[in-house]
């Protein structure tokens, strides 16, 4: 089965690209940098900013209003649970603004968190 992974410009090395392709079958797409001589059309580089940045935007979200960086759990279990938790919640945030007909601002969840 074929993986595709997206990275940032820290993984623009081919051979961590070639190594992973090798061993695990995973593609590894990186964005480069504006000085590389090798680029992505600019429609696959649209595409793929558009899914960091909603990437980056889940992992901010879920530091920033849900404290994802702050779990006081004691055991492996516990942390587990509290994680798995406040990602639920954060999907469950994304669904509550699908089904309410607010999919231009599917993203935009603080205002279900705060009021």
């Amino acid at each position: 089965k074929d993986i595709k992974i997206i990275g940032d410009k820290g993984y623009v090395s081919t051979e961590i690209g070639k190594q992973l392709a090798l061993e695990q079958n995973i593609s590894l797409l990186a964005l480069q940098r504006k000085n590389s001589k090798t680029q992505f059309p600019k429609h696959i580089r649209n595409i793929l900013s558009k899914m960091r940045r909603r990437v980056e935007t889940s992992f901010s979200q879920l530091t920033e209003q849900f404290n994802a960086n702050k779990v006081l759990a004691k055991t492996k279990l516990g942390l587990m649970t509290r994680i798995s938790i406040k990602i639920l919640a954060h999907n469950i945030s994304y669904l509550i603004n699908f089904l309410s007909g607010n999919e231009a601002n599917i993203g935009k969840i603080k205002h279900l968190v705060f009021g």
